[in-house]
């Protein structure tokens, strides 16, 4: 890799595929841009939860996980609901997924996940600072409310370990999180308390990758919509050429950002990537004439629910589903956001119409997205982000920018190295 301007094809136009292309615009590199879809973010990156949570950016493989997968096996209104015919997709991802539930694995993962969160909100309010991005961009901070004293105090034990990281969390009882966030009012008395993140911030991702994606056609980033991509041709060690539509596209370096697709394209390398599909759920909806309405971001840690709010709208996000690459709408899934919310809120008009949305999220084993190289010399892939795409986008970004230019990204790249054990 050197730093000269190169022509460099980026797979993908979600979040992470438009922030890559800024990114190398930026650095004088010929940027060329291809999506199957008609225009920027409209698969994961359309309606996530929006949370942007740098103080919260731990890897779901956390010593619960085995106990709660078995006590939510075969139940429907699970948090995490595992289908019977993905289990075989799941033969190599799964084992992979367990060896990283302990608490030393944990710590391992959160403390890399975090540093490039950290370092991704850092960048993403450098970019917001240069161009006047509207995204309904709010800066409330980000409270997990739990029901249970049980809870609360399994999660206040955490907070050093936490703190140690790099993260800033704070615990809150009852009378502080009514009043960090007052529609909660209604149901106090079944609050124990909160964990808080006074740094994390809400936006939606949507609004910002569409806005980024004009500002990135206007310095010069070609985007090519509406095209299937194909195959990637090899020779040597190297890629020559992309099949897109039925043409060729060529170019000096290619980045894969598709998402879970990425597990897919990479095959035609014989590149195994560690990513498995994990679909999850939000339903948004007006709150308009609404006065009990959140006005903060909030996770219901029962439920394992997020809210989050999006100037006149609110979103609710969550729910996992291994159910390899099924993009249907559940439902009974998508009822659980809504039951969630008249619990959350009794005050919710029950009238209220809600626009209900699905998204396959990337997830890793351990939890860390793959930056970097992987199999041809030429080939850089920024995939894997799981529930983190939004959170983890423009630090990942930068990392590819760093890489691409020889030069040593501000944090250990290693630690996500595609090729790294799981």
């Amino acid at each position: 890799m050197n730093s000269t301007s190169q022509d460099v094809v980026v797979l993908g136009a979600g979040v992470i595929g438009v922030t890559t292309a800024y990114y190398l615009a930026r650095e004088g590199h010929r940027v060329t841009v291809i999506d199957r879809q008609p225009g920027p973010g409209l698969e994961t990156s359309f309606a996530n939860g929006s949370q942007l949570a740098g103080n919260g950016a731990g890897p779901w493989s956390t010593p619960n996980v085995p106990g709660d997968l078995w006590k939510w096996l075969g139940r429907e209104d699970a948090p995490l609901l595992l289908r019977l015919r993905a289990i075989p997709g799941l033969w190599r991802w799964g084992p992979q997924f367990l060896r990283n539930c302990t608490a030393e694995r944990w710590r391992e993962n959160a403390r890399a996940i975090t540093s490039l969160a950290l370092l991704s909100l850092a960048e993403l309010k450098a970019v917001t600072g240069d161009h006047a991005i509207e995204y309904d961009a709010l800066q409330r901070g980000i409270l997990v409310v739990h029901r249970s004293q049980e809870s609360l105090d399994r999660a206040a034990a955490g907070l050093a370990a936490s703190n140690a990281l790099g993260m800033r969390k704070v615990a809150l009882d009852r009378e502080a999180v009514v009043a960090t966030e007052a529609s909660l009012q209604p149901i106090e008395q079944e609050i124990a308390g909160g964990i808080y993140s006074p740094d994390d911030e809400t936006g939606d991702c949507l609004k910002f990758t569409q806005a980024l994606a004009a500002i990135a056609e206007q310095s010069g980033v070609r985007f090519l919509y509406g095209a299937e991509i194909g195959r990637l041709r090899a020779e040597g060690n190297r890629i020559t050429a992309i099949n897109v539509s039925g043409s060729e596209i060529r170019g000096d370096y290619y980045v894969m950002c598709l998402g879970s697709d990425s597990m897919r394209i990479a095959r035609s390398l014989g590149l195994r990537l560690p990513i498995y599909p994990v679909k999850g759920y939000s339903a948004t909806v007006s709150v308009a004439g609404w006065n009990g309405a959140p006005t903060a971001s909030l996770v219901d840690e029962k439920r394992k629910m997020g809210f989050s709010r999006l100037g006149d709208r609110l979103r609710m996000a969550g729910t996992a589903e291994f159910a390899g690459f099924d993009r249907r709408l559940n439902t009974a899934r998508g009822g659980m956001l809504i039951s969630a919310l008249v619990e959350m809120f009794p005050s919710f008009p029950a009238d209220r119409e809600a626009v209900h949305w699905t998204g396959l999220r990337p997830m890793t084993p351990d939890g860390r997205p793959l930056l970097g190289q992987a199999g041809p010399e030429n080939l850089l892939i920024n995939s894997g982000h799981g529930t983190l795409g939004w959170t983890l986008a423009c630090g990942s970004a930068r990392v590819i920018a760093d890489l691409l230019a020889k030069r040593t990204p501000p944090v250990a790249a290693e630690a996500f190295s595609p090729l790294r054990p799981q």
